[in-house]
């Protein structure tokens, strides 16, 4: 489809909605938004300096158009942060909402009705990473819980040798990989213990990818350390109240958070590596 043809299902999406056909409006968001992923799949993801140059050219683009001076300074902290490698702190690039009545964009929110008529709770809120779309609390505990078995499942079989090769240029190897899950894993578990036992605390950014490792223990060892780490964690989470799934922290890229928001985002991250762990395995033979 082209760009007409995704404002084409939008408007329709809008229309049904509008209508009540909520379900017929759940089918027509979703074929919008796969053809905004198959565009932008063909047209090419940019990544380091690409992307700071196409991001370059957005900002004088959107000067040009007169956006909001709060929403390109805020594009242009980003920028920055990419050329820094580092995360962007919330004060930096708060919640962002739009309008679902006239498309006007907030940053950091609203208080009152605006000027389009929409209440707050009428805005669209977007999240810095769809790992945040929330489970049920008994969804996430059987994803932290099984995901460590199928890693198992197929690293089983494997040697050390094996575990250390890097099939693709520029590509992790099965330990590094492995490697990740375990030091994501233990930001998660020690958030959760300040999550559970203060009263708002501040939580860091992790350059989880960055963290190095010696080379003194084998991958199996890290593998345990992680499956020990979860166990950990999953007790935890099994002995707190219901009411406390929703203790809050404030993150310092995030903003707010809770221990469900957390658990759902580690849970949703390490499935998003499944298939770079199978096509690792794959071309390990």
């Amino acid at each position: 489809m082209s760009e007409v043809d995704i404002i084409r299902l939008v408007r329709l999406a809008r229309g049904a909605q509008a209508g009540g056909y909520y379900g017929l409006a759940k089918v027509l968001w979703a074929l919008a938004f796969s053809e905004e992923i198959r565009g932008s799949n063909q047209q090419g993801i940019p990544r380091g300096d690409s992307l700071v140059g196409e991001l370059d050219a957005l900002v004088a683009d959107l000067r040009a158009g007169g956006a909001a001076d709060d929403l390109v300074t805020a594009i242009e902290a980003g920028i920055q942060g990419i050329r820094e490698d580092r995360t962007i702190p919330f004060t930096a690039i708060p919640d962002i909402f739009v309008s679902r009545k006239c498309g006007d964009v907030y940053l950091g929110g609203v208080s009152d009705v605006t000027a389009c008529g929409d209440d707050p709770l009428d805005l669209k809120r977007f999240e810095a990473i769809y790992y945040f779309e929330l489970m049920s609390p008994a969804d996430v505990l059987a994803a932290l819980s099984a995901f460590p078995d199928s890693v198992a499942a197929r690293i089983d079989g494997l040697d050390e040798a094996q575990m250390q090769q890097k099939p693709f240029a520029g590509e992790w190897s099965p330990r590094e990989l492995i490697f990740h899950f375990a030091m994501a894993q233990e930001v998660l578990q020690g958030r959760l213990e300040q999550l559970v036992t203060q009263d708002n605390p501040a939580l860091k950014s992790v350059a989880v990818w960055a963290m190095g490792e010696g080379e003194s223990v084998t991958t199996r060892d890290i593998f345990e350390r992680y499956r020990a780490s979860r166990a950990k964690t999953f007790d935890l989470l099994n002995e707190i109240a219901p009411g406390d799934w929703w203790r809050r922290g404030y993150h310092d890229e995030f903003g707010p958070v809770t221990i469900l928001s957390q658990a759902c985002y580690f849970a949703r991250h390490e499935r998003s590596h499944t298939q770079q762990l199978v096509g690792l395995l794959e071309a390990i033979g």
